[in-house]
Order: C-alpha cells, then structure tokens, then sequence
C-alpha cells in the first residue's frame, strides 16, 4: 500500500521540478524531438529500403509471372515419364514484405495454388532466412527462404505442426542473351522412418513476357 501511494507522490515531484526549471524543460523537449526524429528515420529507412539489398536474387524476377513444366524423377534416379507436371510461380516485394505465388497443375487437369507470406526483419543481414507463412491460417505448410547472392533461392518447406522438412528447393536464375529462365531442383525428403529422398522434381520455367523479363533486367542494371 505504501509503494502504490508514494509512487504517483514521487512522480509529481519530479514533475513539478522540471516545470520550474527552463533550462531542463527545454532540454527534454530537445531529447523528445530527437528521439521522434530518430523512429521517422527508421520508418522511412524501411519503407524505402532498396529491393535489390533487401533481396538481391528475388529482386531481378519480382512482379513477372513465371510458368513452365516439371521432369519428375523417381527414387531409384530414372525419370517417369507419365507423369506430366506444370505450373507457376511469382514473387512480389513490398517493403521488406515478400509474398510468393505458385501454382501446381496434375496429370488430371486439377490445380493447386498456395500463397505465402513473410518479412525480413533484420534489414542489415545479408543472410537472413524468411519465413513464409500461408495467408491461409489453416494452411499445413510453411516455407524457410533464403537467397545466395547472385543468382540462387534456397527453400524448405515443411509441415508447421511438425517442423519436419519434407521438400527442399533450389532455384537458380539463368540469364541468356535472349531470356532469363529459373532452373529449380526440389528433392522430396522420405519421413524419419525411410529417411531417404522419394523423388526429385526438375523445373525450367520463364517469364509470361520474355521481353519484360530482359526490359527488367536493363532497366535495373543487373
């Protein structure tokens, strides 16, 4: 009781001082005024923040839509020939936001699409790992990412109740004279009991607008 009571006292105090005193009214208010000046700083630093340091590989394929088809390859390292896979991919930048849209089309003519999310929130790292959430809360799966600079995406995705990895991914960006294409590798990884690689999916994909691809590329110097 004593505490609760002496506390608000003692705050008043100190209060009614620096109301007396000018010189350290003023200095407070300096103090304040850079500290707000310091968090706008911040602010504008992150939302400005160049997409070429925040994602140096993501950066030079962001905003184009990229299709193309799959070579699947089975446990024993033969390809399957009957099973024919295609599909798309985009990712999108906003701020240190980075949203990834792919899509999945079966041999059965049925369609899987996912979109995931995430943040980077260490804008000084050049080797942050990312966490792509699913927009959908009930979404089973989330992704870690990660770039090698400059021409590599690394990811895992695995199952968010468990953590267990069971796909992890390489894509590489191949810059032609004519076209830039993502060569990506994916190894579907067995459970713990088999512990052992099930099948490998082979993707060559390239922009819906080629020439946008390479205006891109121009256009940012990379």
């Amino acid at each position: 009781m004593r505490i609760s009571y002496l506390t608000p006292l003692y705050f008043q105090i100190i209060e009614a001082f620096i109301q007396s005193s000018p010189s350290i009214r003023e200095n407070i208010k300096c103090k304040s005024h850079q500290t707000n000046g310091n968090e706008d700083s911040d602010a504008t630093s992150t939302s400005t923040a160049d997409p070429k340091q925040l994602f140096p590989v993501i950066s030079k394929i962001a905003g184009l839509q990229w299709t193309g088809s799959c070579r699947y390859i089975n446990q024993e390292l033969k390809p399957v020939s009957n099973l024919k896979l295609s599909g798309g991919t985009k990712y999108e930048i906003s701020g240190t936001s980075l949203t990834l849209s792919s899509f999945l089309t079966f041999p059965n003519g049925k369609t899987r699409e996912v979109v995931m999310k995430g943040v980077r929130r260490n804008v000084t790292s050049e080797h942050e790992m990312i966490t792509l959430e699913p927009i959908d809360e009930e979404g089973p799966i989330i992704m870690k990412l990660s770039e090698v600079y400059p021409d590599t995406i690394l990811i895992n995705e695995e199952e968010k109740a468990t953590g267990r990895t069971f796909m992890t991914s390489s894509i590489s960006v191949v810059e032609g004279m004519k076209r830039i294409e993502l060569i990506g590798v994916s190894h579907e990884v067995g459970d713990e009991i088999n512990g052992m690689i099930e099948g490998h999916q082979i993707w060559r994909m390239t922009a819906s607008s080629p020439s946008a691809a390479l205006d891109f590329r121009n256009a940012t110097g990379q």
